[in-house]
């Protein structure tokens, strides 16, 4: 099974203003990374620079179906 490290970069300021961002790494090498901000969350996945965004909305909704609680 592959191993997960995540590392958070959090600014010193509100977030909303600056997002804050997770370094996903997988056995140890970069597997993308998601900037958390008051509007949504974005993924960018190894060596992209275009990110899948999904509002805070949208991803309760995804989460609500996958785990059946709708």
């Amino acid at each position: 099974m592959a191993k997960h490290n995540i590392y958070l970069e959090l600014p010193l300021v509100e977030l909303g203003k600056v997002d804050a961002m997770f370094h996903i790494k997988k056995d140890g090498k970069q597997f993308g990374k998601i900037t958390i901000s008051k509007g949504d969350l974005e993924w960018y996945p190894n060596k992209s620079k275009k990110p899948y965004k999904i509002s805070w909305t949208a991803l309760d909704i995804i989460i609500r179906q996958y785990y059946g609680e709708e």
